[in-house]
């Protein structure tokens, strides 16, 4: 947290990179509870909602000369996130939903997403130059879009069917 996403070269190529190795985590994190079509797609819209919700946030406080910066370092933020939470999706995948260890690992998860909304709110501060207050919230919004987004997409599709009999 002492560096900046202005700390970073404007490069296309690094920003092609990260967000690609990005989206390859997301898809790692995704085939434990997907199968593997559905996780290449769920991958996909994890990096385009990044993608998206980055351009579209500097686009609106007229900052678009920030955004390679912005979302190499948001990418980036959240391939580490992922790397370090892989281990512990393999775990509990292992070990199953109902262990203890499983309920231990949900913990160590829990703290990666928080983790992950502070170092994002770090960037966003940096970013758009407001008050670490509205980072956080902006960060926690952009959060709860994308698993609601995945969650709807993924994981509520059965809720709305009616059953034969």
């Amino acid at each position: 947290m002492r560096a900046g996403p202005q700390d970073l070269p404007t490069s296309r190529t690094l920003l092609i990179y990260t967000v690609a190795s990005y989206f390859v985590a997301s898809f790692f994190l995704a085939i434990f509870l997907l199968p593997l079509g559905e996780a290449i797609f769920a991958a996909v819209v994890d990096a385009t909602i990044l993608v998206l919700f980055s351009y579209v946030l500097l686009w609106v406080k007229l900052m678009l000369q920030r955004w390679y910066q912005t979302l190499t370092a948001m990418a980036g933020a959240g391939l580490i996130i992922a790397v370090l939470a892989l281990p512990m999706y393999v775990a509990r995948y292992m070990f199953g939903p109902e262990s203890a260890l499983a309920i231990i690992l949900s913990f160590l998860i829990l703290g990666l997403l928080v983790w992950s909304l502070a170092i994002f709110a770090h960037i966003l501060r940096h970013t758009l130059d407001v008050p670490f207050i509205i980072a956080i919230f902006i960060s926690g919004l952009y959060t709860y879009v994308t698993m609601r987004i995945i969650d709807i997409l993924f994981f509520t599709a059965e809720i709305g069917a009616v059953s034969p009999t």
